[in-house]
């Protein structure tokens, strides 16, 4: 039974990859256009949390592994960029005992994402994603693994929005992210 079950799944697969089917998600760029090489910026860090761009793009980097169809490039060889900042990531107290014990805490992490087209300096599509995640503080560094576990999710939260919805038109003349300005320039 499981041998002839594989062999159903080996035919099925060979079939589909005959006709062009794929498992990960097919950036398009402008004009919807399939995109074969994606870059990540280090996304800017607006919170009093030290490190948190290095492990968000740690982050985005194993998400597109998992779910985009595409090759990963540096950003100044990618056909779309994604780039963004962490505005948020706050550590806050949530269930108490009755003795007014903290059992729980819960981090939330909020960062903003745009899908950039590098060549005609346009946003193709933007998201946003806010990601409470809890823990229990029972065990050591709950909390620790609570930010990391956050900012997975937010990560392969915004990789998806960008990257799944290849039939929406993109924004129209939207602005471009600036980094802030430096003094002395």
């Amino acid at each position: 039974m499981r041998r002839a079950l594989a062999l159903v799944l080996l035919a099925c697969s060979a079939g589909w990859s005959g006709c062009g089917y794929t498992v990960g998600l097919a950036p398009r760029g402008l004009g919807g256009a399939p995109v074969e090489r994606l870059g990540f910026e280090v996304f800017d860090n607006e919170t009093r949390q030290p490190n948190l761009e290095r492990e968000l793009h740690v982050a985005l980097g194993a998400a597109a592994r998992r779910w985009a169809d595409t090759r990963l490039v540096a950003p100044s060889e990618a056909a779309l960029v994604i780039r963004g900042r962490i505005l948020e990531a706050d550590r806050q107290p949530g269930i108490r005992s009755r003795g007014n014990q903290v059992l729980e805490s819960r981090e939330v992490v909020r960062i903003e994402a745009e899908l950039f087209d590098p060549r005609a300096r346009r946003t193709v599509r933007r998201a946003d994603a806010i990601v409470p995640v809890g823990t229990t503080l029972d065990l050591a560094d709950a909390e620790v693994d609570a930010r990391s576990r956050a900012l997975r999710v937010a990560a392969e939260r915004v990789l998806i929005m960008l990257l799944a919805r290849p039939d929406e038109e993109p924004e129209p003349l939207a602005p471009l992210l600036e980094p802030p300005a430096v003094a002395g320039r």
